[in-house]
């Protein structure tokens, strides 16, 4: 087996090691460091990567990391898995999005290493150390401090993405499938991102995960994810088992989804729950203005399923409060860029009829009726 060396950890053949990976000196001569642990099967296979924590205020990543590392064996694998928890201590311990040393996104530092700062110097770190190492990885998110996301794959659509089918972040829509997900969001990438640069720099495919968010722990959204990276391990031959895949998926992008804003300013109670279909006209929630005493209904707009939500209690006037897929767009035929995906059983994939999936199979049918 190859050796496979990030910092002071270096793998061993049917083991887990632990160690850290300096990714830049601070003003004070310190070095700033984050944690690592390899994991390496007896087996030849691929090598990848598996990291959260890029945004200091997004915890169910760093779970997530560590709950699908806790789900599986070195003896069950082929080749070897980077595990990277916590890409942002700095912006962790203080639970905010940005790198406390420069207040920059990580997320938008892996493009410009050129400019000297402590995230660009982390950024370009793990490119270097990790990235370069690795065949193909996958970088785990949540929604932040303020609102929770349905589990979701990320692609960045480029040029070539409707006639080749890859992304700018080298991966295909047919990846962003196999981590099960009801949702594969479609949406441009911005300059600087680690799944942008690592496909521009060292053509190492980079998948997007969401799920969960508002500094909660989503056990629900974790498990479904966990399941989602064994999916993208046994696409890739790392680890033995089915994958397991709705029978519906839906891509969408940003035009096929709509906001509902807060109408007033007060504190908001949600009446329905994520994933769930939501009817036009449909009370979803409520804002109570505490100077009046009045309340004030929030209807859905349109036909659509819930597929993110602000879980804080206090919000101003004009607010997004909830994110919505349109469904009403299947009756007038989806273009590339929204899409449903029909999954069926084979040898190496098991079909669940998930809440979604049955939503979506309903409006296929009507469409198609």
């Amino acid at each position: 087996m190859q050796k496979v060396r990030v910092g002071n950890c270096s793998s061993k053949p049917g083991k887990v090691v632990f160690g850290t990976l300096p990714v830049a000196q601070l003003p004070t001569g310190h070095e700033h460091a984050i944690p690592v642990a390899i994991m390496q099967g007896k087996k030849e296979g691929q090598t990848t990567f598996i990291s959260g924590g890029m945004h200091g205020d997004e915890v169910n990543g760093v779970e997530l990391v560590q709950r699908f590392r806790k789900s599986i064996a070195p003896s069950q694998l082929k080749g070897t898995v980077i595990f990277l928890p916590l890409l942002n201590p700095s912006g962790f311990i203080r639970r905010q999005r940005y790198v406390f040393f420069d207040n920059k996104d990580l997320n938008r530092s892996f493009s410009n290493n050129e400019e000297k700062t402590i995230s660009n110097d982390i950024a370009k770190t793990i490119l270097d150390e990790v990235v370069s190492q690795s065949d193909f990885g996958v970088d785990c998110h949540d929604a932040g401090s303020q609102n929770v996301l349905f589990p979701q794959a990320r692609v960045h659509p480029g040029k070539d993405t409707e006639t080749h089918g890859l992304c700018e972040d080298g991966c295909t829509i047919e990846l962003g499938s196999m981590f099960g997900g009801d949702l594969i969001i479609n949406r441009p990438g911005a300059e600087g991102m680690l799944a942008l640069a690592a496909f521009k720099k060292l053509k190492t495919p980079v998948l997007t995960v969401e799920c969960g968010g508002a500094g909660v722990i989503f056990n629900d959204f974790i498990e479904r994810s966990v399941q989602g990276l064994h999916n993208c391990l046994a696409f890739h031959s790392m680890l033995p088992g089915k994958i397991q895949l709705p029978k519906y998926q839906i891509m969408l992008s940003d035009e096929h989804r709509f906001h509902q804003l807060s109408p007033h300013s007060g504190l908001f109670y949600r009446k329905v729950k994520l994933g769930q279909l939501v009817k036009k006209g449909q009370v979803i929630g409520s804002v109570y203005a505490p100077y009046t005493g009045d309340t004030f209904s929030i209807k859905a707009e349109d036909t659509g399923i819930l597929f993110s939500v602000k879980m804080h209690a206090a919000v101003s006037k004009g607010e997004a409060l909830f994110s919505m897929l349109r469904l009403s767009d299947i009756k007038k035929g989806w273009s590339f860029h929204h899409l449903i995906i029909s999954n069926r059983k084979d040898k190496n994939t098991v079909i669940k009829n998930t809440g979604v999936s049955r939503i979506v199979g309903k409006f296929v049918k009507k469409a198609r009726g």
